[in-house]
C-alpha cells in the first residue's frame, strides 16, 4: 500500500490530470494541440498503470468536491479561453507535477517507491515536459511572473496604507477616491518606467559581458545593444498588474465604504486568489505566498495608521 500521503496525492493527481486531458482534447481546435493532449493522455494511463503495478492493492478513493469544483473551473477556463487558456494550464499543470515529483523522490530514496517515482518522474522531465516545451514557447516565465508580481504587490500595499491614511485624515470620499486615482497613475507609470530601465541596465551589462568574452576568445569585439528582450513587455505587465493591485482596495471606498476595514478585507482577498492562482501557474507553496503577502498587507495597514494618527495629531 501507498503508506506515503504524498504520493497517494500524486497517484489521485494523475487521474485527474488523466481526465482532464481527455475532457480538453474534445474541446481544442487545434490539430497540434489535439496531437499533444493525445500523447500526454497515453503518458498519464503508463503512468497509473506503473503505479497500480507496484502497489497493486492500493485504494485510490473518488474525486472530492474539491476536484470536482478545481475540474469545472479548468473546465470552464479551457471553454472560456479557448486554445491559449488549455496550453497555458496544460503548461502549469506539468510545472506542478514536476515539482511535486522532485519534492517526494528526496523523502522515498531507499524505499520501494523509489523505483516507480523514478520511472515517472524521468518520464515528466524528459518527455512530457519536452512536449510542451517543443511545440510551444514557454507562456509562463520567471520574468513574467516577477513582473507581475512586483507590480500587483507594490500596488495592492502601497494603494492599501494610502487608503488607511486616507481614513485617518480626509472625509470626502469623493477627494479620496480622485487621490487615489491619482496615486494609482503616477505609480504605475513609475513603476514601468523603472521596470524598463532597470530591465534595459541589466540587458545592456549582460551584452558588455558576452563582448568581453568574445574578444578574448576571438579578439573580435562586437556588442550589439539595440534589442529589448521583452523589456517593454515586461514593463507593460508591472505597470497593468500596479494598476490592478491598486485598484483592489480603493474599490471599496469608490462603493461608498466608510471604514478602512473593507478595503483591508478586499486586498486581503485578492492576496488570496492572485496567490492561489500563481500558485497553480508555476508550482509554487500556496501557504508561504498568502502569508508573505498578508504580512505585507498588516505591516502596511499598521504603519499607515500610525502615520495617519500621528498627523491627525499634529493637525488638531
Amino acid at each position: 500500500m501507498l503508506h506515503d500521503t504524498r504520493a497517494l496525492q500524486l497517484v489521485q493527481h494523475e487521474q485527474f490530470d488523466l481526465h482532464l486531458y481527455q475532457r480538453f482534447v474534445r474541446r481544442v481546435k487545434s490539430d497540434e494541440l489535439k496531437a499533444i493532449l493525445t500523447t500526454m493522455i497515453a503518458e498519464e494511463e503508463r503512468h497509473i498503470a506503473i503505479w497500480k503495478r507496484y502497489v497493486p492493492h492500493t485504494h485510490i478513493p473518488h474525486r472530492g468536491v474539491f476536484a470536482r469544483f478545481k475540474m469545472a473551473v479548468l473546465l470552464f477556463c479551457g471553454y472560456i479561453f479557448g486554445d491559449t487558456g488549455i496550453r497555458i494550464i496544460i503548461e502549469a499543470i506539468e510545472v506542478h507535477g514536476i515539482r511535486e515529483y522532485l519534492l517526494l523522490a528526496h523523502e522515498v530514496s531507499g524505499t520501494p517507491l523509489e523505483e516507480p517515482l523514478d520511472e515517472i518522474l524521468h518520464d515528466e522531465l524528459e518527455h512530457e515536459a519536452q512536449i510542451v516545451g517543443d511545440a510551444y514557447t514557454s507562456e509562463i516565465t520567471s520574468e513574467r511572473i516577477r513582473s507581475f508580481l512586483l507590480g500587483f504587490n507594490d500596488g495592492l500595499v502601497e494603494m492599501l496604507g494610502a487608503v488607511v491614511g486616507f481614513y485617518a485624515t480626509i472625509s470626502n470620499p469623493a477627494l479620496m477616491v480622485f487621490a487615489g486615482i491619482s496615486v494609482i497613475s503616477a505609480g504605475s507609470f513609475s513603476m514601468a518606467a523603472g521596470a524598463y530601465a532597470a530591465g534595459r541596465a541589466e540587458y545592456e551589462l549582460d551584452k558588455i559581458r558576452e563582448a568581453k568574452k568574445r574578444f578574448l576568445a576571438t579578439g573580435h569585439p562586437t556588442v550589439d545593444l539595440n534589442g529589448s528582450s521583452g523589456m517593454v513587455g515586461n514593463s507593460i505587465i508591472v505597470g497593468c498588474s500596479f494598476i490592478i493591485g491598486g485598484f483592489i482596495p480603493l474599490s471599496p471606498v469608490f462603493l461608498g465604504s466608510t471604514s478602512f476595514f473593507a478595503s483591508v478585507f478586499a486586498a486581503a482577498l485578492g492576496v488570496v486568489v492572485v496567490s492561489v492562482v500563481l500558485a497553480f501557474l508555476t508550482g509554487i507553496s500556496i501557504r508561504k505566498r498568502i502569508a508573505l503577502n498578508l504580512g505585507l498587507i498588516t505591516a502596511a495597514v499598521l504603519f499607515a495608521a500610525a502615520i495617519g494618527s500621528v498627523i491627525e495629531w499634529l493637525i488638531a
